[in-house]
């Protein structure tokens, strides 16, 4: 009797502790399942069967090439060549290896060391960049299947009880397993896959997902398992040093604690164990302050009031929820078209979406802990995107879903399997969906991959999805040029600076394409207006030079190839082109001392080096030589 009334109290004071329905089982027993072998210690088919399915669907992906930005943050990222240069990954924003100064809201310096480790590993073959990104992504559905198991094992203390879990956490048609196999093959990862770029999102989400559940296995009994509880801080740093929304894992560990915690060790017996997390946030904070100057310095949108970056938040989540239910007409490039009010059409229903998110979770907390933590899990780690000010063109980014649709497919392996156990044919029933979904994704992911094949398929199909984007027809442009096709490509151009004439680089590559054509007029005119808009950039002005000097304009030619070298010293060919101008205006001794810069710069350019020894020639010479047979001579 006396015991009896014990058990009683004690359900009851859980109850009320926590608010979490009837259904919830004794803490004592659910401590027991979260501590059980079925969740310690990992089913090997399972995992081998995540990895394999994790590969094969982005296998294709490793024949890609380096797109889109790859070709900024790594082909032309000289840091991750030298590992003398790991102080400055980690003093300054992703961007600083470039010559011109540039303001960035982005702070990863664990991007550019992986990096560095794939270029020694791999050189500069795409192949390897992509194979890392791969083994990322199958590490991540690894953690999902842990994650999801530790959680089903907490909602349901006794596995054999569950409706088709019956064969605990390890089997194939577990919860576990189906979330983490719905998670490789999701489509929407492919952005995040299949782009050389993703890095961050695979590798905060991996250091995320291994913070949490270390965190997780430490903390399940009065006393703290220090290794891993120390080892999940640790992990926590690296996600943080990965990308921005790994900060908000307080937030998820929080919510973990007040839902499957202990309910005699509230937050103030907690707390002890949050600090350490939020100690490594102030450090983040502090080295992002010093590399950046600011947390967020670069500002966008600025033609949004403050209310309308409010109001377009509810349209932002309401399409990120979208694109996770149905993961078709993914797209490189979402062009972003805000909201004046909520009394929109789309503010309206995107407001009705959100509240109908907003009741679901409240209902869920109340009733079943782990419905609430995966909808905490889909919304917490995109708070951060929410920020429209601090992000850049791309305002809704399918990457942003990455970690996010961990607790979407949580979510959508409870609703199989309650579905299945409803039926007396529940077995075969999910087994049926289970591979329909499962074949859909991976066919989906498939056919996605091909698109991020190169710059020309991913941009053709990003200009037919958004043909009201600029940034999307100056890259296929761009591509088109690579191809030859320059009346195609001065098309492309023409149409991205009549939606955004302030395009720089667009400028300056239809001036490229009109000088390939013989254009140079034109070429020079859209050179000088690329100048204007961004005068800091050394390519733009030795374009400039390059054009002039093929016009013999050779002091206007001098003065761009100065003010080039002037923003990047070690720009070589700069230093070339300025010799060769100097040789033609006369002036051999100044073009030798230019021409010796080149060859110490590039010493494996072999035209540096024959420019220089012409140069020592014509200084030995007859003066009456003519300009002309000196440039038939010199490169």
């Amino acid at each position: 009797m006396g015991n009896a009334s014990k058990r009683k109290r004690a359900v009851t004071d859980e109850n009320r502790g926590k608010g979490r329905g009837p259904e919830t089982a004794a803490v004592q027993r659910a401590e027991e399942a979260l501590r059980s072998p079925a969740v310690t210690s990992a089913p090997l088919l399972p995992i081998v069967i995540l990895l394999i399915v994790s590969f094969v669907v982005n296998f294709n992906a490793l024949f890609n090439d380096f797109v889109y930005d790859d070709s900024s943050q790594v082909l032309k990222n000289y840091w991750i060549r030298d590992v003398r240069n790991i102080p400055k990954i980690f003093a300054k924003s992703v961007w600083a290896f470039q010559s011109a100064p540039v303001v960035s809201n982005y702070y990863r310096p664990a991007m550019n060391v992986l990096y560095m480790m794939n270029y020694h590993l791999f050189g500069l073959k795409p192949w390897g960049f992509h194979l890392v990104n791969v083994l990322f992504h199958a590490g991540v559905s690894v953690l999902v299947f842990f994650t999801t198991a530790r959680l089903s094992a907490g909602s349901f203390p006794n596995p054999s009880s569950h409706p088709v879990a019956g064969g605990g956490t390890g089997g194939l048609l577990s919860l576990p397993f189906i979330a983490a196999i719905l998670f490789a093959v999701h489509p929407i990862h492919t952005e995040a896959v299949a782009w050389v770029a993703g890095l961050p999102d695979l590798s905060f989400s991996f250091f995320f997902l291994l913070s949490f559940a270390l965190y997780a296995s430490s903390t399940t009994e009065k006393q703290v398992h220090k290794g891993r509880y120390s080892l999940s801080i640790v992990s926590f740093f690296l996600s943080a040093l990965s990308k921005e929304p790994a900060l908000t894992l307080p937030l998820i560990l929080m919510g973990y604690d007040h839902l499957f915690g202990r309910p005699e060790n509230g937050f103030r017996g907690r707390w002890k164990r949050y600090l350490p997390y939020f100690i490594v946030a102030a450090v983040y904070f502090a080295l992002r302050l010093y590399a950046l100057g600011g947390v967020a310095p670069e500002r966008r949108h600025e033609q949004l009031s403050a209310l309308q970056h409010v109001i377009n938040i509810f349209p932002l989540f309401s399409n990120y929820l979208g694109k996770l239910l149905l993961p078709v007409d993914l797209n490189a490039f979402h062009v972003f078209h805000p909201i004046a009010s909520l009394l929109e059409t789309t503010g309206i229903l995107s407001v009705a979406v959100a509240v109908a998110f907003v009741g679901v979770t409240a209902a869920a907390c109340r009733k079943n802990r782990m419905v609430c933590f995966c909808l905490l899990l889909v919304v917490v780690p995109l708070l951060p995107v929410f920020y429209i000010r601090g992000l850049g063109l791309n305002t809704f980014a399918e990457r942003y879903l990455y970690l996010p649709s961990v607790g979407f497919v949580a979510l959508a392996a409870i609703f199989l399997t309650r579905m299945a156990g409803r039926s007396s044919r529940g077995t075969i029933a999910l087994i049926g969906a289970l591979a329909l979904v499962t074949g859909l994704y991976s066919l989906g992911t498939i056919k996605r991959n091909a698109v991020w094949r190169s710059d020309y398929t991913l941009f053709e199909d990003t200009v037919r999805k958004s043909p009201d984007s600029a940034i999307a027809h100056e890259k296929f442009a761009t591509a088109l040029m690579g191809r030859d096709r320059l009346d195609e490509a001065i098309g492309h151009y023409k149409v991205a600076l009549a939606l955004d004439y302030s395009l720089d680089d667009a400028h300056t590559n239809l001036g490229i394409a009109y000088y390939k054509k013989g254009m140079l007029d034109q070429a020079i005119e859209e050179e000088r207006i690329s100048i204007m808009l961004y005068p800091y950039m050394p390519e733009k002005h030795f374009n400039l030079a390059q054009q002039l000097a093929d016009k013999q304009l050779w002091e206007a030619a001098i003065r761009e190839y100065e003010i080039a070298i002037k923003l990047d010293p070690n720009f070589a060919d700069a230093h070339n082109g300025l010799g060769f101008a100097y040789a033609m205006a006369g002036s051999i001794d100044k073009a030798i001392e230019h021409f010796e810069i080149a060859v110490r710069l590039a010493p494996e350019n072999p035209m540096y080096g024959k420019n220089l020894s012409r140069a020592h020639e014509m200084k030995k010479e007859a003066s009456g030589r003519t300009g002309t047979g000196r440039q038939d001579r010199m490169k």
